[in-house]
């Protein structure tokens, strides 16, 4: 196979790893009730691929809702999900990047989402 394959079977590993972390964080028990969650993240996150590592971990936790950047440099999450799946994708964007500080405040929004997003 040429770099084309050899990028697809990386993906592909990493999709099998994000699912892998997410299951064994959250386990494969019965959703708690939802919750909406509006989270800003400081730190290095722009430009480091933040919003698309932010997409794939909340998709393979079933976290719905949108990510995208701010003016200021910090980056934008609403996450619609259980409490436990939320606090799973706080803790891996922690891991995976320099993030120095999360607000984290109740959501208001009513908008609705089949999916987890990225916005720009």
């Amino acid at each position: 196979m040429g770099v084309r394959g050899q990028g697809r079977a990386q993906q592909t590993g990493r999709r099998t790893w994000l699912f892998e972390v997410a299951t064994s964080i959250c386990g494969r028990v019965e959703s708690s009730p939802a919750v909406r969650r509006l989270l800003v993240f400081h730190g290095s996150v722009q430009g480091v691929g933040f919003r698309w590592s932010a997409a794939r971990v909340a998709n393979s936790l079933g976290v719905l809702g949108y990510v995208r950047n701010l003016p200021g440099g910090q980056v934008e999450v609403l996450a619609v999900g259980d409490e436990t799946r939320l606090e799973s994708l706080v803790s891996i964007l922690r891991q995976r990047f320099e993030v120095v500080h999360v607000d984290e405040s109740p959501s208001t929004s009513s908008e609705q989402f089949l999916a987890f997003e990225i916005r720009r």
